[in-house]
Parts: C-alpha cells; structure tokens; sequence
C-alpha cells in the first residue's frame, strides 16, 4: 500500500473513532493502534499526527479534532445521505435483468462508498424489499419501477443541447477527460468536440427489451450502455474492472473478465481503460456535468474536503501525482 493510501486511510480512521466519542478527542494509543492495521509503527503515526495539527491538534496525550476539521463534520451531517444512496441502488436495480441484485455484492463493491447501506435497505420498504432469507446478506428487489428514474444523465445533456449553445454549455477547456496519454489527464478545447462526443449514440439502458436481443452488434451496443450508466453513478465516474465484473450475471455482461476489459477498449469514445493500485481501472469519458465540475456524490465531495486538510509526507509527493 503506497504512503498516500495510508495516510489517507489512517485519517479517515481516526476521524470515525473522533467522532463516536462526545468530546472529539481520544487517546493516542487508540491512533497508533488504527496505524497498526494499516501496517503502521507508532512512530510513524505519532509523526503522522505532528504534520497534521490542522486536523488533529496534540494535547497531551491525547487527540483532538480541530475546529475546523469539526465544522466539515457538522456539514457532512447535514448531507441527505439515505435518499442518494436510495436513489443510486433504485437505478441500479432497473439496470438488472431480473431488478434484483445480492446484498453482499453491494456491501462490498469499492466504488459507490454508501455509507450504513442496510440502513438503506430497512428503511425504504416503499423502494426496496430485503429478501433476508435467502444466501448471505439475501437478495435486494426493486418495489416498483420509476419510469422518471428510466433517464440516463447523457439523454438530460442531451437535452440541454437541445436548447444551450455549444459554446455556452461547454466552455472552452472545461472539458477534461481521461485518455491514453502516458496515463496523464488530456484537455479538449473545443465546445463542438465536447458536444459531438454526447451525440455519439446510444440505446436506453433501461429498455427493457434490450436482453431479448440476439444481433451481436446490438448485444454489444446494450452491453456499453450498460457500463456506461453504471460509471455515471458511482462515486468518481470510474470502477475497477473487478467490481464491474461482479454484477456481470445480473446486468447481463460478459462472463469472463478477460472479454469485459476488450469490451471496454474497443470503443474509446466512451472509456479509458488504467492501471490504479494494482488493478485495471474503466474511467467514464462524459464525466463533467453542465457546471464543468466531476458529478461525485456530495458525501464523497465532503469527504474529500477533509483529506484536503491532511499533509503527506515529502516521500509521497509521486504517488500523489499519480492519483
């Protein structure tokens, strides 16, 4: 694991363990015992600590949470949570060949990052039933389909289209996009190219006729609209190709993971196959909303706001770039 995934990691730990205690502070034992897990000695932990006093100030012997580390909290609070995730898994289960998924692929699928998913599940009975009985975790079911919900975020820009000049929906070089390009981050200038890129067709994932089709080509097109709608709702835009797989039986994908990944590098208008931390990541091209900003999830958004207040070490400085 690379020192910035770490570091990372070791806050987030110690901003959860804060967090359940009622007066934001805790024993530096407990953080060198959350570093530990990480394969983290003492030393570099209480190190770890030092650089950091706009998060966690030291006193004593204990840690505590700055002021302004406690203020991104109370705004994280504040975040809808419950109803984002249940908007998310609702669609999720309309892209489904039988609108039903396993609870356990959910808990343990990276890119969404839910939090408190079987709170989720309990607790919206009007959008999900919880099939407990059945396997480990049971199974998830959609109540009802939403034909509101039937709507890609391409078909809505599409839309805008419609309507927005080119050139005031898409500002010169607000679009950046991930392409093969020494693994960097690659620019397009052009409104018009950004607005031909969301004209490129594609059928409705959610065209429940989509898995009677018997054309390859069209089973390939079905296929990529899939993906696509999947990368759009998670958290980043982008999936291992490892998670993506594990829903290949109930979205209808390829068995092997071998033939996902040639899927997805055929057609480069849409994705951008990298290497991230020892796995193959699919990044989705069309991940910029109207505003020109990455449409993550707000909780992951608030997330990130905390990290931003973590310093990493000199040594980290590469593998920073590399995220």
């Amino acid at each position: 694991m690379r020192e910035l995934e770490k570091a990372q990691r070791l806050a987030l730990r110690i901003r959860s363990a804060i967090v359940l205690h009622h007066r934001w502070t805790m024993p530096v034992e407990h953080c060198y015992a959350l570093g530990s897990d990480l394969g983290m000695d003492p030393e570099a932990v209480h190190r770890f600590l030092l650089q950091n006093p706009g998060a966690f100030p030291m006193v004593s012997c204990d840690v505590k949470f700055s002021s302004t580390a406690r203020d991104l909290v109370s705004q994280e609070r504040q975040i809808p949570k419950e109803p984002y995730a249940a908007f998310v898994i609702r669609k999720l289960l309309m892209l489904s060949q039988k609108e039903m998924l396993p609870t356990a692929k959910l808990l343990r699928c990276e890119c969404f990052d839910f939090p408190e998913l079987t709170r989720v599940f309990s607790h919206n009975p009007s959008f999900f039933h919880w099939d407990r009985a059945r396997l480990l975790w049971g199974r998830l079911r959609l109540v009802s389909w939403d034909p509101e919900l039937a709507i890609t975020a391409r078909e809505k820009t599409l839309a805008m289209l419609r309507k927005v000049p080119e050139e005031e929906m898409f500002g010169a070089g607000s679009g950046i996009i991930p392409l093969e390009n020494d693994g960097g981050m690659e620019t397009i200038q052009s409104p018009q190219e950004l607005a031909r890129l969301y004209r490129q067709p594609m059928i409705s994932p959610y065209d429940r006729s989509r898995f009677s089709v018997v054309n390859k080509e069209l089973e390939r097109h079905r296929k990529m609209s899939v993906i696509h709608e999947f990368l759009s709702l998670t958290r980043s835009k982008s999936a291992a190709v490892s998670d993506l797989h594990d829903f290949h039986q109930e979205l209808g994908l390829d068995e092997q993971c071998q033939d996902l990944e040639s899927l997805l590098r055929s057609d480069k208008r849409f994705f951008t196959m990298k290497m991230s931390l020892g796995r193959m990541v699919v990044f989705l091209n069309e991940r910029y909303d109207l505003d020109h900003t990455p449409a993550l999830s707000p909780y992951f958004q608030a997330k990130r706001r905390f990290l931003d207040l973590i310093t990493i070490e000199e040594s980290s400085a590469t593998a920073m770039k590399a995220i």
